[in-house]
């Protein structure tokens, strides 16, 4: 795994207790991977740990992002093993738990002729 480093300076200039600016500046260094910026699920899925979900759980709701990612290698292995799934969309809808558990504007429907 990659570790980078990253060097960071203030822009502002420091000041002593006395009140009086510093012209030198502090830096710092940082070191991190990849993963500390991005969840571990992105790089390498932990199918195992997600099996073991769904057995303590018996259900288990994924929420994926739109453009799609790894919920489809874990969909994949479940129903390999014999797992059935309800997939509910709500294009359009917005924001679902504002639109099914709280107060909001209804809007009546477009009809586009």
């Amino acid at each position: 795994m990659a570790t980078a480093a990253l060097r960071f300076a203030s822009p502002f200039p420091s000041t002593t207790a006395a009140g009086r600016r510093r012209q030198r500046r502090t830096a710092a260094t940082v070191r991190c991977g990849l993963t500390d910026l991005i969840g571990g699920d992105f790089i390498r899925p932990d199918l195992g740990r997600f099996l073991e979900d769904v057995e303590k759980h018996k259900a288990l709701a994924i929420y994926p992002p739109h453009e799609g990612g790894y919920e489809g290698r874990y969909l994949t292995r479940l129903r390999y093993q014999g797992y059935r799934f309800l997939d509910l969309s709500a294009r359009g809808l917005g924001d679902p738990e504002t639109t099914l558990t709280k107060i909001h504007p209804v809007c009546p429907v477009r009809i586009n002729f």
